[in-house]
């Protein structure tokens, strides 16, 4: 039920970008067809307009995602499981950092198609795309590796996902 509805809302706001480019463009009560000037003058502001959202998004749900995964497995008594095998502190902290980037990773594929769609109409240069990917996904780099390194410090999984947040709030 959950996933229906991060769906829904996901869709919601992709529809909102659309819409708000598009009546930025043609203004509001237009009707009739775009000219290719305006179809990339639509694209473009869709782009800007999906960028800022999907990096706010990518900013409020990628500390969530990363805040417990140490503290989790301290809270739940199975880092002492993890400390008995041959794996090092650093072999630990570095696949539960890779499977978080990962997890992460999949917000960010998700925007390949629509943006690779609205390309075709034009307005949004490659060299663009490209900028926006690496700073898209050096953030959720950034992101991951402090929450967990404050999951590390942090004795609850709740404590370390609300010291993530005002840590970041801090810093923004």
């Amino acid at each position: 039920l959950m996933k229906l509805f991060r769906c829904i809302g996901a869709l919601l706001a992709l529809l909102l970008c659309l819409w708000g480019s598009y009546e930025g463009i043609t203004g509001f009560g237009h009707s009739g067809g775009l000219s290719i000037r305006d179809a990339a003058s639509m694209a473009s502001a869709f782009f800007i307009s999906f960028a800022w959202v999907t990096l706010i998004a990518a900013m409020l749900v990628t500390p969530a995602m990363a805040a417990g995964t140490i503290a989790t497995e301290r809270e739940r008594r199975t880092i002492e499981y993890l400390f008995a095998t041959d794996l090092s502190n650093a072999e630990i902290i570095f696949s539960k950092l890779v499977s978080r980037l990962l997890l992460a990773g999949k917000l960010i594929i998700v925007a390949v198609p629509i943006l690779a769609i609205f390309r075709l109409m034009g307005g949004i240069p490659g060299n663009l795309l490209l900028m926006y990917f690496a700073g898209l996904g050096s953030t959720v780099v950034l992101l991951t590796t402090g929450a967990l390194a404050i999951s590390v410090w942090s004795p609850r999984a709740r404590d370390a996902v609300i010291r993530v947040y005002l840590v970041f709030a801090l810093i923004f």
